[in-house]
């Protein structure tokens, strides 16, 4: 998105990000530093609701845009909001009652109401599909919307320059990509394959490729080895 900002100088964007986030080299963006500790996320709740407002003030800023989805600051009546819906864990009730962590059952349970209350507070709100969208207009009023669906790399167009795995040749295994957790249903994706005929598991490996840090993901090793895929299901 940065890089394909128009080079008009009348549009110049000031960015609050980690300095160890590069930024492409535009004119008009502007990387923007704090000396408070914002990586403490309560010192950042802080930051956001008692600081930021005053910045907005002082630069005559027109829009704030939280893509996160989360609007923790008062701005002044001129400035309007934007922000961006992407995270439908709160949302989704089945998936709330697969997590097992206390900590992260109660985190799901603030996101919930506070995004349902940056929605509502948001000028505009950007959602990734129609359905997110149709859910969330059923749970809040919201000022208004736009769906813009993400995006998809050349890589995945045909005739593409593909890149095997772990040293497969192309098309003779089944991929899938995502980091490690509850809601991305690696076990039942693991499952689902343990129930494919032999022969075909044979021919076909299962690789799943993504962030393998987690307690997730050390839940999926366990059920490959109760499977016995061992050799067949690859991360």
């Amino acid at each position: 998105l940065l890089e394909r900002l128009p080079d008009d100088p009348s549009l110049q964007v000031y960015i609050y990000a980690p300095s160890s986030l590069a930024l492409p080299s535009r004119p008009n963006l502007f990387r923007k530093t704090t000396s408070w500790p914002v990586t403490n996320p309560i010192l950042r709740v802080f930051w956001q609701i008692f600081i930021l407002p005053w910045i907005l003030w002082r630069d005559e800023v027109d829009v704030l845009f939280c893509p996160g989805g989360l609007v923790m600051t008062p701005t002044p009546p001129r400035c309007r909001v934007v922000t961006m819906f992407r995270n439908m864990i709160p949302f989704d009730v089945r998936v709330r009652q697969d997590v097992t962590s206390y900590q992260q059952r109660i985190r799901n349970w603030l996101l919930y109401h506070i995004m349902l209350n940056s929605m509502r507070r948001a000028d505009l709100t950007i959602f990734i599909s129609e359905y997110c969208r149709a859910l969330l207009e059923r749970l809040t009023p919201i000022k208004s919307a736009e769906t813009i669906y993400h995006g998809i790399s050349p890589l995945f167009s045909e005739g593409a320059a593909l890149s095997p795995p772990l040293g497969l040749q192309p098309y003779s295994y089944l991929l899938y990509v995502s980091r490690f957790d509850v809601y991305k249903h690696h076990r039942q994706l693991v499952c689902a394959y343990a129930s494919l005929p032999d022969a075909l598991r044979m021919e076909l490996p299962l690789v799943l490729v993504g962030e393998a840090d987690s307690e997730e993901a050390d839940n999926v090793r366990k059920l490959i080895v109760e499977l016995q895929l061992d050799g067949q299901v690859r991360i």
